[in-house]
């Protein structure tokens, strides 16, 4: 697959921003000033970025790893460590009204029953890092600052049941739309780890239990059964650090 370098360095930037922004602020009360000052111009420049180039992307860079999902993680790492919930409102409030536009109209123009669907690489792709679970994970983390209209919270709600519907008969999420391949990626890009972390998520904001109960049903039958690929073990661990 063609990666856009462009966006694989946009992205590596922003991260490493994010971590410096947290790593000063907890340096503040050794290095004082210094600190404050390198933690300022951190999230300056991260906000900036995404000013000039996140809001500028493709239409179809909705995603976690190299899209606008995967920006708004960073501003909530930033959030959460240097005790700024309100840093990048503004521009937080415009990135996901962007994300659900692109989640709809995608949807509008496929031949799916699904109300949210967005594509990379002219493909839809449904786990955490380059599909609609990520996607939707990252929508509830904003569900709050963000004014929804009920429609929407209505599309994500039937487009996070109409998944189990695009799970393999183990219950291991399928890698993509039209994906029938072999039931074998259990990891954090594709398949039941991070499908398992959204409905997790989605009861927590959205307080419907069946979609804990869905959470428990897919890790006894796949992941309890199979484990974890080793790399979607490290990625696991790395996003429940960060949320």
């Amino acid at each position: 697959m063609c990666i856009n370098l462009h966006s694989s360095l946009l992205q590596v930037r922003v991260g490493a921003l994010a971590l410096s922004a947290a790593i000063y602020y907890s340096l503040q009360t050794v290095c004082g000033e210094t600190s404050l000052m390198r933690v300022s111009q951190a999230k300056n420049e991260l906000l900036e970025i995404g000013r000039r180039y996140v809001t500028t992307l493709p239409e179809e860079e909705c995603e976690v790893l190299y899209g606008r999902a995967g920006y708004l993680h960073a501003i909530l790492l930033v959030r959460n460590e240097t005790n700024d919930q309100g840093f990048g409102k503004i521009l937080v409030q415009s990135i996901v009204q962007n994300i659900i536009k692109e989640g709809e109209q995608n949807a509008n123009e496929s031949n799916t029953d699904l109300p949210l669907l967005w594509t990379w690489h002219n493909k839809a792709y449904l786990g955490s890092i380059h599909g609609i679970v990520g996607i939707l994970f990252t929508l509830l983390y904003f569900k709050e600052e963000v004014p929804l209209a009920k429609e929407t919270i209505d599309n994500i709600k039937t487009t996070t049941t109409q998944l189990d519907q695009l799970c393999f008969a183990s219950g291991n999420l399928k890698s993509s739309l039209g994906s029938d391949r072999t039931d074998r990626l259990v990891h954090l890009c594709h398949g039941a780890p991070g499908h398992i972390l959204y409905l997790v998520k989605a009861y927590e904001v959205l307080e419907d239990l069946q979609y804990l109960e869905r959470a428990e049903e897919i890790a006894t039958n796949v992941i309890c059964r199979r484990g974890l690929l080793k790399k979607g073990m490290v990625y696991l661990l790395v996003l429940l650090e960060s949320t």
